[in-house]
């Protein structure tokens, strides 16, 4: 198995120290590094292994925000969960569209942090309940009147909406595979279909969409 190595972004000390050492108890995780701005982790992650990037909202200099976009217009390939203590949906959707895979709070158990780590090294979406419901209101409201993507129904299979529908509730490959009783293997193909039909270039967008569609419905 291969060793995740994990950046941490967090303008705190002691969060740093904390997220240090429930990361290295994992016995698939290895710190890359930290920071505690993102001036000093644009300049830091390109000089050291990272797979997932922990990234904090609330940070001096550079926001969180602003550090994501950076990030991911010179590394569009890299993983970032969103780690804050910050719960606003206005915020938590803009790190989404800016890339970002995942969210958790900073009081999270450390299972679930560590499985949240996983799931977005895994390319894959990670969202709390609670989180993803504020998520999906916040989409309603943003997108009421607005232009839409073709409806789902209009193009899609019935597996193909399923599948998008256990997306848009934060549902991970596996656990999606788990529910309709397929493989992964099987998930990966309906979701990269429904890409291709829906002229969607990444997960990233397919799980703001699969949000969408289950607010507009």
């Amino acid at each position: 198995m291969k060793t995740i190595h994990v950046f941490i972004v967090d303008d705190h000390p002691l969060m740093r120290n904390a997220l240090e050492m429930a990361i290295e108890a994992a016995f698939d995780m290895q710190i890359a590094g930290e920071a505690a701005n993102g001036k000093e982790a644009l300049r830091l992650i390109p000089l050291v292994e990272t797979d997932v990037v922990l990234m904090d909202l609330m940070m001096p200099e550079m926001s969180g925000l602003e550090t994501i976009r950076a990030l991911i217009s010179v590394f569009p390939e890299i993983r970032i969960l969103v780690l804050s203590s910050v719960d606003k949906e206005a915020e938590i959707l803009q790190a989404v569209q800016l890339g970002a895979l995942g969210y958790v709070t900073k009081n999270a158990q450390r299972a679930e942090l560590l499985q949240a780590i996983r799931t977005v090294n895994a390319g894959e979406a990670f969202m709390p309940p609670k989180i993803a419901a504020k998520l999906m209101h916040t989409v309603r409201v943003a997108h009421t009147g607005t232009e839409k993507r073709p409806e789902a129904g209009e193009a899609l299979t019935g597996r193909q909406k399923d599948v998008l529908a256990l997306m848009g509730k934060g549902f991970t490959n596996q656990q999606i595979a788990e529910v309709l009783h397929i493989a992964d293997a099987t998930v990966r193909v309906h979701i990269s279909n429904m890409m291709d039909i829906l002229g969607i270039e990444n997960r990233r967008e397919l799980v703001v969409y699969a949000v969408r569609q289950q607010m507009e419905s």
